[in-house]
């Protein structure tokens, strides 16, 4: 039955979710138009454009090159947003009393919404790295032109040279930091999700004003985390003194699993609601 809780929380997503991933493509095209400007064809070229309208080119350049920033921060929030009103709507208003007569579960409804909540957000957080990345590697070409070879022959020393600083100076384990952190940004939406969600839940038990309550648990959520977050790096902080590179990535690792913790509790928190304090409006 969670497949098929699973494939009806996808169709009722996935046309907002492409939405997004489509405006994200346009908002792309429109940075890599913004390196087309003159602008950025002196610094290939070396040649310079003089006049009226190469001025309001390299303008609308720089504008819209500040609206791609604009841009991809609003789908990354709208994205968020968006699942956390879906959730709302579809557990506690009117809309929620198909999903809860169903002969599931709780926790099959709640694993549901996350898991697909959680893959669009991956989704989406992909297609904004892929994004920056084509826009940095058309900047360099703009910038660098025929000489990105040469860019790139002076560009992997200096990485050479960086990773080896970090390897000696810092301790750090290159291999096992990167694998850490594949886990932990695959992880993130899903973890963030269920926070917010545990937030939506809380916010329920209030008689009135249930969605003010549920930004201000949030909030509240949020501090506690950070408070508890400190305390511990504080402990952490005498313990490894003098040791600035173990404890950067044990702050790290700290602030994740902090998360980690917040959200299973933040997950029963959801389930006990909708489970025993069920209450739509």
């Amino acid at each position: 039955m969670l497949g098929k809780l699973i494939k009806y929380e996808w169709k009722s997503v996935y046309k907002v979710g492409c939405l997004i991933l489509g405006a994200v493509a346009l908002t792309t095209f429109m940075g890599w138009l913004a390196f087309q400007s003159p602008m950025w064809k002196e610094m290939e070229t070396g040649h310079s454009y003089s006049g009226a309208v190469a001025g309001w080119l390299n303008i609308i350049s720089g504008l819209t090159l500040i609206m791609y920033v604009i841009l991809l921060a609003c789908a990354s929030f709208g994205t968020l947003v968006y699942l956390v009103v879906h959730f709302y709507r579809t557990m506690y208003t009117d809309e929620g009393y198909l999903i809860h007569t169903l002969p599931v579960t709780k926790h099959q409804i709640l694993v549901s919404k996350i898991l697909v909540g959680g893959i669009w957000m991956l989704f989406v957080g992909v297609s904004l790295i892929l994004s920056a990345v084509f826009l940095c590697m058309t900047m360099l070409t703009s910038i660098f032109g025929h000489d990105m070879a040469m860019f790139w022959k002076e560009f992997v020393p200096v990485m050479d040279e960086l990773i080896y600083m970090m390897r000696v100076d810092f301790d750090v384990e290159l291999g096992v930091r990167f694998a850490l952190g594949c886990i932990k940004l695959l992880a993130a939406p899903f973890i963030t999700l269920t926070i917010l969600f545990g937030a939506v839940s809380l916010g329920q038990l209030a008689g009135r004003h249930r969605v003010l309550m549920a930004i201000i648990s949030y909030i509240g959520i949020s501090i506690a985390m950070n408070f508890v977050g400190s305390v511990i790096r504080g402990v952490f902080a005498v313990a490894l003194y003098g040791n600035i590179g173990q404890y950067m990535w044990v702050s790290m690792d700290i602030g994740f699993l902090v998360d980690l913790v917040a959200a299973g509790v933040l997950y029963f928190v959801s389930w006990n609601v909708i489970s025993k304090k069920l209450n739509m409006v």
